[in-house]
């Protein structure tokens, strides 16, 4: 894959994001942090079955989660970033978003971890969130 490319696969057959909307959004993301421009990129949409398998298998947690973010350095610098739709759909009345800003919140977290942002400690993840929330409400 070329730098400055994506894909996006969409594995969760119950998914109600689509591939286009997808890379809309991705679109924007990354026209507001030229230092992801970079990469070439690799988007993940699964279930809350297959996330909670990978979050076993690459972090030794045995539950599911929002988002994973992968970056590769060997040849081109690639990113992955996997996301359950199942999470996002489930989760957006608890953060009063609808299902498209919860996966969009998810989607720029993932991105942000690939460029080095942290949310282990409080000041990084401040930071962080912060970030995050002033980076969707320009793409929204």
């Amino acid at each position: 894959m070329a730098k400055n490319s994506f894909n996006i696969v969409i594995d969760s057959k119950d998914s109600p994001f689509k591939k286009s909307k997808i890379a809309f959004y991705f679109e924007r993301i990354i026209g507001v942090l030229p230092e992801a421009r970079s990469l070439s990129w690799s988007i993940a949409v699964v279930s809350d079955k297959d996330m909670k398998r990978l979050n076993r298998s690459y972090r030794s947690k045995d539950k599911t989660t929002d988002v994973l973010a992968f970056f590769y350095s060997d040849g081109d610098p690639q990113a992955e970033i996997i996301i359950s739709s199942e999470m996002a759909v489930r989760n957006a009345p608890y953060y009063s978003n609808s299902p498209e800003e919860e996966f969009l919140t998810y989607l720029i977290h993932g991105v942000l971890h690939i460029l080095g942002y942290n949310d282990i400690r409080k000041g990084q993840k401040d930071l962080m969130f912060k970030k995050q929330s002033d980076i969707l409400k320009k793409i929204l």
